[in-house]
């Protein structure tokens, strides 16, 4: 009878954690785990007004909103970022990396951007400001000279020098010097008459082979940042091993262990009673 009573004055503590765990572990059951698994997690997540502030596309510049669904079916698909979270739409990247409008850039004229910081040097009242337009001027000619005196006479160099080699061998070939100074006279008028637009095949060509290395590298980031950058699928399958093991082996074994306390606590009810019942046959025994 004792042992009955103990049991009915404290069975209130095992009711009151079987339903503690059921409001626990059921509701995270049906309001994470299932929906997560049908894919309806995602869309209420998506819903306009439950989460204040959610607003993935105007965050990152995109012209239209872009949703938590959309990133996880894109990277589910093992997608880069450029695609899953349409940076195309923020960054022009072939305009970024397009080297072939650099090819113009042996046409400027250092010296008539510098006459041009000069004049508006000139109208300025501030003389900080003036000496410094008047000192990038002077840089810019600097560097204009260096380019005249060192880069334009390596690619003649380069063009003449074996040319020049070549006469010079003519020379102990040839038996006439009649002819010897023919030849050499032709050359002479030829570089006389072409000799700026031999220069600027010579510029071009150096221009275009160094462009060409550009090229390749813009061609290569471009592919990299395009479709091998950020590719997000290591990043789904690890959420969804964490819902596995998060609703597999926590919420499941916490829904077992409230139920199976649950259904002792049923039984338990009827043995008080009986227990309670059948007191007066154990002390007519004893």
């Amino acid at each position: 009878c004792r042992s009955a009573g103990f049991s009915f004055l404290f069975s209130w503590l095992f009711m009151l954690i079987v339903l503690v765990l059921f409001l626990v572990g059921g509701n995270v059951y049906t309001l994470i785990c299932q929906p997560w698994k049908s894919g309806e997690l995602l869309q209420i997540i998506d819903s306009p007004g439950l989460i204040p502030g959610l607003q993935i596309g105007p965050a990152l510049g995109l012209k239209d909103n872009l949703t938590v669904s959309e990133i996880y079916k894109g990277c589910e698909k093992n997608n880069p970022l450029w695609t899953t979270i349409r940076l195309y739409e923020v960054v022009n990247l072939n305009e970024l990396l397009n080297v072939t409008k650099m090819s113009k850039l042996s046409s400027i004229n250092l010296n008539t951007t510098a006459d041009k910081l000069d004049k508006v040097a000139e109208n300025l009242t501030n003389t900080g400001v003036r000496k410094e337009l008047q000192n990038e001027a002077g840089d810019l000619r600097t560097i204009q000279r260096g380019i005249e005196s060192t880069i334009h006479p390596q690619l003649v160099r380069s063009f003449f020098c074996p040319l020049l080699l070549f006469f010079s061998q003519v020379q102990f070939l040839q038996k006439t010097v009649a002819d010897v100074l023919g030849k050499v006279g032709a050359a002479q008028d030829f570089l006389s008459t072409n000799t700026s637009l031999i220069v600027k095949m010579e510029s071009r060509g150096f221009l275009d082979c160094q462009l060409s290395y550009f090229t390749q590298y813009a061609d290569w980031a471009n592919l990299t940042i395009t479709q091998q950058l950020g590719r997000c699928g290591p990043v789904v399958e690890t959420v969804d091993s964490a819902a596995v093991v998060f609703c597999s082996q926590v919420v499941n074994s916490l829904n077992v262990f409230w139920f199976g306390l649950g259904w002792c606590l049923i039984f338990f009810i009827p043995s008080i009673i009986f227990s309670i019942k059948l007191a007066k046959y154990y002390r007519k025994m004893k």
